[in-house]
């Protein structure tokens, strides 16, 4: 059988509640100051205590438009149909509403200045016992919000996961992790989400971030510079000692925080989401030993100057190098040695890598065999198809030439172009004795061989 109204109960950490529905006139019902939207958007400008009124007001200030929305709805539903969460406080003699802030004011504003209402003046209201502690009624608070309500923005639902969170730590022997799932047992967020709230609150106290309006309204971007992976590499460069082994002189603690906050609070500074992506490129280059762009963003550079100096083909070749490396550790020589014997494909593939790193290496090592003296060499079977070893030789060569256009004729330009004949096997050995003859005899690079580089460099191939 279906409780009746004057019976309905909150359920808590294994104990249940009963909240008796009174009708409390609204002139008797005083908001609750540590709600997190006043909490967060007038306490924390304020240093006297804020009066009733002060609140009252705030809720239809320019920014804040759902109580005005809620005005239309009480209106023509002609009542409060969600009842207010309230409990009695004996020493000021009113009734304090800790869940329906809002509902409240859009009521006595009805009363206040509407005509032709049928609004009551009476609000419907769920009564907390007087015996019933903080911790329940922010269960309370906090289960009617993380689960739905559209009342409070993102600054206002993680601000209060913060504060809750600390006050289970200062109050209780829990660990953080017993904290964090009871967090998301009681209000249906993830222990991830809690750890970012508590992250992104301290980095913001810590750099006065919760006292500005800029500070909270750039909340998302804190958020996601805190949530970062990058951040724990980046945390690197606070350090003074760090940041001058790395080549970059600070004057203090924190140097590379600071240019965050900076960078976020100029006028044309970036979107959260590209801070993070962004962050993420620059993490990437100091493992590589790139400090640039950390230099850059410390000496107040944007973030897209800082960006392009990030090389991310050197990147990529070093973390590609490095999980070989890793990988290769673990296989055994004799499965390699078996395959290569019995399987031809693999073989190639095991040569070509060969070929390539050892180029990598050292090019005359790789080329000796191939390339004699100063003069180029005569191959002994013009019609083989030309090896990498002879397109990097051939695109140093280009490179090197005095009339070349440096804009066109690039070493790693050359030889994908080379690479890519070798590929289509339209490059022989006979055919790099002629090129290297033209250029040992005219200094000039054949024309057709600029013709397709300045193809491939207007973004056309060479086929065009």
């Amino acid at each position: 059988m279906a409780k009746k109204i004057k019976d309905l109960e909150f359920g808590f950490q294994g104990e249940v509640y009963k909240t008796p529905i009174e009708y409390i006139p609204a002139s008797e019902l005083n908001f609750w100051e540590d709600n997190p939207r006043i909490f967060n958007k007038i306490r924390r400008r304020a240093d006297t205590p804020i009066s009733q009124k002060e609140i009252e007001n705030f809720f239809f200030t320019k920014n804040e438009k759902w109580a005005r929305e809620l005005m239309g709805l009480i209106v023509d539903a002609t009542r409060v149909n969600d009842p207010l969460y309230v409990q009695f406080c004996k020493e000021d003699k009113v009734y304090i509403v800790y869940e329906g802030n809002t509902r409240l004011a859009a009521v006595r504003k009805i009363l206040k200045d509407h005509e032709n209402h049928k609004v009551p003046s009476d609000i419907p209201c769920r009564i907390i016992p007087e015996d019933v502690n903080q911790d329940v009624i922010n269960a309370i608070v906090g289960q009617a919000h993380l689960k739905g309500k559209k009342e409070w923005d993102s600054y206002e639902l993680n601000s209060y996961l913060c504060r809750e969170f600390n006050h289970r730590k200062q109050t209780s022997k829990e660990s953080d992790t017993e904290i964090r799932e009871k967090l998301k047992r009681e209000f249906g967020v993830q222990p991830s989400k809690v750890k970012t709230a508590v992250k992104t609150f301290a980095f913001m106290d810590k750099f006065n971030l919760t006292d500005t309006h800029w500070g909270v309204d750039k909340y998302s971007h804190w958020e996601e510079y805190n949530k970062t992976t990058a951040k724990e590499k980046l945390n690197f460069f606070n350090d003074p000692e760090n940041a001058k082994i790395a080549g970059i002189e600070v004057t203090g603690k924190d140097a590379f925080d600071k240019a965050i906050v900076k960078l976020v609070k100029s006028p044309d500074g970036p979107i959260s989401y590209r801070l993070k992506e962004d962050l993420r490129l620059i993490a990437k280059a100091s493992d590589t030993g790139n400090y640039e762009p950390i230099k850059q963003l410390i000496g107040g550079s944007t973030l897209e100057e800082a960006v392009a100096s990030v090389d991310e083909d050197r990147q990529d070749v070093i973390e590609l190098i490095n999980n070989v490396y890793k990988k290769i550790q673990n296989i055994s020589t004799n499965a390699i040695k078996n395959e290569i014997n019995k399987n031809s494909q693999f073989k190639r593939k095991v040569r070509f890598i060969k070929t390539f790193l050892t180029t990598q290496l050292n090019l005359k090592e790789a080329i000796k065999t191939e390339v004699q003296g100063s003069q180029p060499f005569i191959p002994k079977n013009p019609k083989k198809i030309a090896t990498l070893s002879q397109a990097n030789y051939l695109s140093l060569e280009l490179v090197k030439v005095p009339s070349a256009d440096r804009d066109i004729v690039q070493k790693s330009r050359c030889y994908h172009y080379f690479k890519e004949l070798i590929e289509k096997e339209e490059l022989t050995q006979g055919k790099v004795y002629e090129i290297l003859m033209h250029i040992n005899d005219k200094k000039k690079i054949p024309k057709s061989i600029i013709d397709d580089l300045e193809d491939i460099a207007d973004g056309r191939s060479s086929q065009d």
